[in-house]
């Protein structure tokens, strides 16, 4: 029997119209800023204990937001894993700033936190660790370098919202950090994304970025006559419907997050011994990390078997897909110097590594037929 299992299924919790409707009828705020906007920050804030927090269209613009907070500007140096998604390396690159990859580690696909130091300058500005998978980088060693140089930290924490390193939620450890809410998330709003302030002193810049660039909240809470502009700024802001739609789903994370942790232990329950047998290698979690089961990865011995292998589970109807393409051997990365050889874990990794279904509907019967046709590709091979 030939199954049809999709890699992901956007969640749905079940409320979102519902609350939509109560946003343009009840509450007659169809822009930003309204009832559902103040609930989903204050739902954040409890869960993250960040200072502030500001939602946004995107991932993409809370990242272009942190890049103004953080004053990034022409020849400064960003240091990042060239192992990560397209739009961080742009947000960057548009500012004027100079990307310096580093390589990451085989066992967690994290930035290697033992290669940052070495590649710091006197223009260095941010390290930028990139939590993989909701499962986090080692930042008490970044924050030791980041302290030692008077760096600043940007956390992307875009796949990470319920994942802990320590009793620390991601994205609250570093000056600023970023969160998304693109459909392929664990909750989402079909686009969007947030921002973490995590230092007072860029509380009031950041509350002018949101608001384009002007001191409307000051005006707002009655400190100042009249709001004015006070810089330059993009138009950020989640709108309310969004904002709705993502409450929704927030009220249901703990249990979309417990879902996919059985997802997860299933995976790995029922392959364990198949990396026993050398077929293929498991991602594993640190005990010091708290995951929140974004994605379940396996790496295969080489890319020429990744290949055929995801020939194979599409011709079972299974749905898999592979990424990162390596930043540095992009065409970009390579008008920028870099070549192939110089991050030899990340060049492996994303050759061999493919991404398992795991989404909330994921069924159990969907799950054992995956991993049956997993099975059997390696009996055949």
């Amino acid at each position: 029997m030939k199954w049809k299992v999709p890699f992901n299924k956007p969640f749905w919790g079940g409320k979102e119209l519902k609350f939509i409707e109560k946003a343009a009828k009840k509450y007659e705020v169809l822009g930003n800023d309204g009832f559902y906007t103040k609930k989903s920050i204050a739902f954040l804030k409890k869960l993250t204990k960040t200072q502030e927090l500001f939602l946004t269209n995107s991932a993409t613009a809370a990242l272009e937001m942190a890049v103004l907070l953080l004053n990034i500007t022409q020849g400064d140096e960003i240091i990042m894993p060239s192992f990560a998604y397209i739009s961080t390396a742009n947000v960057f690159l548009m500012s004027g700033a100079k990307l310096v990859f580093v390589d990451i580690n085989e066992d967690t696909l994290n930035i290697n936190e033992n290669l940052i130091e070495e590649k710091i300058t006197e223009k260095t500005k941010v390290i930028f660790p990139v939590h993989y998978g909701g499962n986090a980088c080692n930042m008490d060693k970044i924050k030791k370098i980041s302290k030692k140089h008077k760096i600043s930290i940007l956390e992307d924490a875009a796949q990470g919202i319920g994942g802990y390193y320590r009793d620390h939620h991601l994205g609250t450890m570093g000056e600023t950090g970023i969160m998304s809410f693109h459909e392929t998330k664990n909750v989402h709003c079909g686009n969007g994304g947030a921002i973490l302030i995590n230092k007072k002193k860029y509380l009031e810049k950041a509350e002018n970025l949101i608001e384009r660039g002007t001191n409307k909240k000051a005006f707002l809470r009655g400190e100042v006559p009249f709001y004015s502009w006070t810089g330059k700024a993009g138009t950020y802001n989640l709108s309310e419907l969004n904002a709705a739609f993502l409450y929704a789903q927030l009220l249901k994370l703990e249990i979309v997050n417990e879902k996919r942790k059985d997802i997860f232990l299933y995976y790995l329950n029922n392959l364990e011994d198949m990396e026993k047998e050398g077929n293929l290698k498991l991602l594993k979690l640190k005990k010091r990390n708290r995951s929140n089961y974004h994605l379940f990865p396996i790496l295969l011995e080489n890319r020429e078997i990744r290949d055929k292998f995801i020939v194979y589970m599409k011709e079972c109807g299974i749905e898999i897909v592979f990424h990162y393409y390596p930043l540095h051997l992009s065409k970009m990365g390579r008008k920028m110097g870099y070549k192939r050889g110089q991050f030899p874990i990340t060049e492996s990794i994303s050759q061999r590594l493919v991404r398992l279904p795991l989404f909330f509907d994921y069924s159990a019967k969907q799950q054992d037929y995956v991993i049956k046709k997993i099975k059997y590709f390696f009996m055949r091979k």
